[in-house]
């Protein structure tokens, strides 16, 4: 058995602490569990363990791109077939399409530049159709990044 593996399979990043070494039911006895979701039975741990490793989900990437700003507007914009186009709608506000609408918005985006501004999109700016990317600098103000880079990923 795989206990950390197992936990993984029902509650994927699961919060908790102690030791998982001795893959036994008296080291998952032990842990000590911080996740706001409930810590699985024993019996649930055993049926997990038993599943085969295929059925752990995964993250897939659903689209990429990468914008370039100048000038106060976007000078270029890489993407892939997912993506329909982006446009910067106001300093620090990238808005960017889907070719094809989404299933929902149970999806995430990782936007990153070389370390200079912070990138990120709230729960509230993801549409099917569409998601926003906020950009600030390291004090919270909105600022137009030279480069930026994201990805859409799901979990199957």
């Amino acid at each position: 058995m795989d206990l950390a593996l197992a936990i993984e399979k029902l509650l994927p990043s699961a919060e908790y602490g102690g030791s998982t070494t001795a893959n036994d039911e008296a080291a998952f006895d032990a842990l000590v569990w911080t996740d706001a979701r409930d810590k699985p039975t024993w019996a649930e741990i055993v049926a997990a363990d038993a599943l085969p490793p295929s059925s752990i989900l995964k993250p897939v990437l659903v689209a990429m791109g990468q914008v370039k700003l100048a000038d106060g507007d976007i000078s270029e914009v890489k993407i892939s077939a997912a993506l329909a186009g982006a446009f910067l709608f106001g300093v620090g506000e990238i808005w960017c399409f889907f070719t094809e609408p989404q299933p929902d918005t149970d999806y995430i985006v990782l936007a990153y530049d070389s370390n200079t501004v912070r990138a990120y999109v709230e729960d509230e700016d993801k549409a099917t159709e569409y998601f926003i990317i906020r950009v600030t600098d390291f004090s919270d103000v909105p600022t137009n990044p030279a480069s930026l880079n994201f990805e859409v990923k799901r979990v199957i």
